[in-house]
């Protein structure tokens, strides 16, 4: 499967690799290949994605976006089992997280500094919002880097 996953990055346009996300594929062959003879739905999982690889490789002349949305949902699924099944996340998923975090918690904080200490609203917001995104940023950048460490990272 990782062989036909290469030749697709190799037959296909750049726009295409990129829209299937063959990178992301092949990380997520090689995951559920790993749980696979000991969790009955990555078998399942694993079986569904060499039939895809394949249903790939047969089309890949006639890519349609019927065929972009098969391929995002089976990478939705396969991804949201890895994650509550396995606790196996995608490259900077905190990072993310609470960096949105932050910057929610950081505005309303934001609105109450300034109104609090500076009697304006419109000097505290930007205080706020980059107190928070920065405390996101460093808590969800240590959370990533320690599943990173515990191979729990597609």
């Amino acid at each position: 499967m990782i062989k036909t996953i290469n030749k697709l990055k190799i037959n296909l346009n750049e726009k295409e690799v990129k829209k299937l996300n063959l990178d992301l594929l092949e990380k997520l062959y090689k995951k559920l290949k790993t749980f696979s003879n000991d969790c009955k739905e990555c078998s399942d999982y694993l079986n569904r994605l060499e039939k895809h690889i394949q249903f790939l490789e047969e089309n890949q002349y006639s890519l349609t976006k019927d065929i972009y949305k098969r391929n995002d949902e089976l990478i939705n699924d396969i991804t949201t089992h890895l994650r509550e099944g396995h606790n196996i996340i995608q490259e900077d998923y905190y990072t993310g997280i609470y960096t949105a975090l932050g910057i929610s918690i950081g505005s309303g904080l934001g609105v109450s500094i300034g109104l609090l200490i500076f009697d304006n609203i419109g000097l505290g917001i930007p205080i706020g919002t980059g107190l928070g995104t920065s405390i996101g940023l460093v808590i969800g950048a240590n959370m990533d880097k320690k599943v990173k460490e515990e191979g729990r990272v597609i």
